[in-house]
């Protein structure tokens, strides 16, 4: 979410200012081959509350074929893993399943 910050435990809306131009880049930061090995699939909103303008982004899964989608730090790829509520690098154990269940033939 863009426009809300927590503070002690509570949400307060700040807004953001120019949330088309916030909404283009970010939107275009996740198609950019540069950054991802594939575009993410990602689903925008924008809310208007109390005359402040949220922008609230939802991350569908992947799908199957689809992972692993890798992130370009610096100048590495690397590949990372959802546990619970957080993202976690790919051990290369991870990584090497994701690929066995992306392929089309039996791994064996």
């Amino acid at each position: 979410m863009f426009g809300v910050r927590e503070e002690a435990a509570s949400f307060h809306v700040d807004g953001v200012v120019d949330p088309d131009a916030i909404q283009g880049a970010f939107l275009s930061a996740c198609r950019a081959p540069e950054k991802f090995s594939r575009p993410v699939d990602v689903r925008a909103y924008h809310h208007v509350i109390n005359g402040a303008s949220v922008l609230a982004f939802s991350v569908p899964p992947a799908p199957r074929y689809d992972r692993p989608i890798r992130v370009r730090i610096k100048k590495h790829w690397e590949s990372y893993v959802r546990l619970g509520s957080g993202d976690h690098r790919c051990s290369i154990e991870e990584e090497s399943r994701f690929m066995r269940d992306a392929s089309l033939n039996a791994f064996d």
